[in-house]
């Protein structure tokens, strides 16, 4: 225990003590101190103390070895966006048609898409910048980064004015600066809960379904009638959308959706390749997320969602077969489904429904209704799942 002239950190000129001094630090940081204090008789232009703080360094360099070993796991993540500008692109096709010209094509296909696999990280590594591993926050956008700044400039104006009416206009200016970074936080921080709650809602409960999932090919290896082209490898990357989580093999869909014509032409074969040996890529490999429904108590297991992310090369081809079966489907497929068909939207949805409840109302009579989703007979393949 200190003395008392050791804990206040002001004296006013009538015996007045008080504590109103505090060190501020980051709340893993606060074990490593050891003692605080405050002495006067500083020579400053201050009737404040000089508060000193002890830390101890020997907590943090016993814990070194553990960080580092934290900092040598980190994932390495790549910023993908940067392939969306047409100089970058450009480079990172040119850099991937270098890395593909050394690639054996003499070899069984798992082995050949692993080579394909390390000559497009390596054109990405190449052309790529690495970005941090940090979690976003509203604080780390371009217009509210603006407008705290603007709002911290003020408020230091502010404290070296001394004219009553500047001060009383810097005041104001800042209390509406402070509405529009609220304002944007909020209206932010509502759309990325959107945008998350949409996409909880649009899975479906696979998890939870006791049917059996639909076994691979086992027959005979045959060459396939209509060999897929590199111009369907070409539109089925195309399709991929960016800012996805990659699968097991860690590669973002941006780097197939920006990928040089060799690299079509490489998938493509390899494609043809796996039907006509029957020597399958390992495509059924997953890492299954497990998503908590919105609105739901956190702990069961029914409340929560299977969310398996998938290798992008298993969504080119998924892209493919949905195309190539397109036409057949549309044939039996009733006009009122409008579920993941191309030119339908939630409005046709909700039309179709109420059309069909008006029928139901008039004529009093019970309906059946059947409905298909093509793409859930895809997701029934059986799936290997690698990780957690």
């Amino acid at each position: 225990m200190h003395r008392a002239r050791h804990k206040t950190t002001w004296t006013g000129f009538i015996n007045i003590y008080n504590q109103i001094d505090y060190i501020i630090c980051r709340s893993k940081d606060k074990a490593l101190f050891t003692d605080a204090r405050s002495y006067g008789g500083s020579n400053i232009d201050s009737d404040h103390k000089m508060v000193i703080a002890r830390i101890s360094l020997n907590k943090h360099l016993n814990n070194t070895n553990i960080k580092g070993r934290q900092d040598i796991l980190r994932k390495r993540i790549l910023d993908l966006n940067g392939l969306s500008i047409q100089q970058m692109g450009d480079n990172y096709r040119k850099y991937l048609d270098t890395y593909l010209g050394s690639v054996e094509t003499n070899q069984p296909f798992p082995k050949l898409w692993g080579q394909i696999q390390e000559s497009i990280r390596g054109a990405a590594e190449k052309q790529l910048m690495d970005r941090e591993m940090v979690t976003t926050s509203p604080n780390g956008t371009t217009e509210i980064s603006l407008l705290a700044k603007k709002q911290k400039s003020i408020w230091l104006q502010y404290l070296n004015t001394e004219n009553k009416h500047i001060k009383e206009k810097l005041g104001r200016e800042r209390l509406n600066i402070k509405k529009k970074i609220k304002k944007c936080v909020f209206y932010m921080s509502r759309k990325e809960a959107e945008i998350q709650i949409k996409a909880m809602e649009a899975l479906k409960d696979n998890g939870r379904s006791n049917s059996k999932g639909i076994d691979g090919y086992t027959g005979h290896p045959r060459k396939l009638e209509l060999e897929i082209t590199p111009a369907e490898v070409q539109r089925a990357c195309a399709d991929l959308k960016n800012n996805k989580s990659p699968g097991p093999d860690g590669l973002g869909p941006e780097l197939l959706k920006y990928g040089s014509e060799k690299l079509n032409v490489l998938i493509a074969d390899l494609f043809n390749g796996m039907f006509k040996t029957n020597n399958h890529l390992p495509l059924g490999r997953g890492i299954l997320v497990p998503v908590q429904k919105p609105n739901k108590a956190k702990g069961k297991v029914e409340n929560l969602r299977p969310v398996i992310l998938m290798n992008s090369i298993r969504k080119v081809l998924a892209i493919i077969t949905l195309e190539r079966i397109k036409p057949r489907t549309e044939l039996f497929i009733s006009a009122f489904h409008s579920g993941f068909r191309e030119g339908r939207s939630t409005s046709d949805i909700v039309w179709i429904h109420r059309w069909h409840c008006s029928a139901i109302q008039s004529s009093k009579m019970r309906h059946i209704f059947l409905t298909l989703i093509c793409q859930e007979l895809l997701s029934r393949l059986t799936v290997e799942i690698s990780s957690y």
